[in-house]
């Protein structure tokens, strides 16, 4: 069996990871650009999200399979190879947004309670990538639950700043059932370990993200390089994760580059104002 812990991988490439550059960089950054990313991270940080969630989800794999595991209050996810590792994965979920607590279950009595930025259905999770990377976490998960709105001064918000970023004009590309959006490119001024958001699409009515995707790199022994996106939709009051997809080539102490994809859905998704205690292991 050959396991590759897919956050630690990726807490890595981030560290590691040289400034981004991109070809697609015009010589001029577009004053436009940068004032509508400014304005979808206060419309963004000021969204409420639900108080519980419940959903299915779906996940498949292509290239290597994965797995997940709980590593004390973490839900972790890891790619590889052997009998313990999946292509195709089902859970049923439950959310609390007091303290961002999941629960993940499946038919064959697996039940997995805690944490997992990369598997919220808010934005609070993907808010935690900018700030921390992919396996940081903010020191208090209560506080952080609904990040706080801090009007113009969005300048001061270190991870997601426009001043950490060169933003340009991405042209047009589409945001799931609610049209064409605008997208957006972004190159880090001081590298991706802190800074990996490279590229989002705004929602043409509300100009908030409808989707986000950060990169991922590395030249280590444990090479990784690719990204992961993520993408929000409407669902009744609340702005919410809809699906997501890692995709990363994995070079692991010399071996051959393997290519894994993994996609994720949510189904039959609720928001009920309450759920019993038990159900996140209380």
């Amino acid at each position: 069996m050959r396991r590759l812990g897919l956050c630690a991988a990726f807490a890595a490439a981030l560290a590691s990871a040289p400034a981004a550059s991109d070809a697609r960089a015009t010589p001029v950054e577009p004053e436009d650009a940068k004032r509508a990313y400014v304005r979808a991270v206060e419309t963004m940080r000021a969204l409420a999200g639900p108080p519980y969630a419940t959903y299915r989800s779906e996940w498949q794999s292509t290239g290597l399979g994965f797995d997940f595991t709980q590593d004390e209050n973490r839900i972790v996810i890891d790619v590889g190879v052997g009998s313990t590792f999946r292509r195709a994965r089902s859970y049923t979920a439950a959310y609390r947004g007091a303290d961002r607590t999941l629960n993940f279950s499946d038919a064959e009595g697996e039940r997995l309670v805690g944490r997992a930025h990369l598997l919220e259905p808010t934005w609070a999770g993907a808010y935690d990538i900018l700030r921390y990377g992919l396996r940081g976490y903010a020191p208090d998960a209560v506080a952080s639950a609904s990040p706080a709105v801090v009007g113009a001064d969005v300048a001061n918000v270190t991870a997601i700043a426009p001043l950490n970023y060169r933003v340009y004009d991405a042209g047009v590309r589409p945001c799931a059932g609610l049209g064409d959006g605008r997208a957006l490119h972004l190159v880090s001024r001081r590298g991706v370990q802190e800074h990996p958001l490279t590229d989002v699409v705004l929602d043409p009515a509300s100009g908030r993200f409808c989707s986000m995707t950060f990169v991922v790199k590395d030249s280590g022994l444990a090479g990784v390089t690719g990204h992961y996106t993520i993408d929000f939709a409407p669902f009744g009051d609340y702005w919410l994760v809809t699906d997501g997809t890692i995709d990363v080539n994995v070079r692991f102490f010399g071996i051959a580059a393997k290519h894994a994809t993994l996609h994720w859905t949510i189904a039959d998704l609720a928001t009920p104002e309450t759920l019993p205690a038990a159900t996140f292991g209380q």
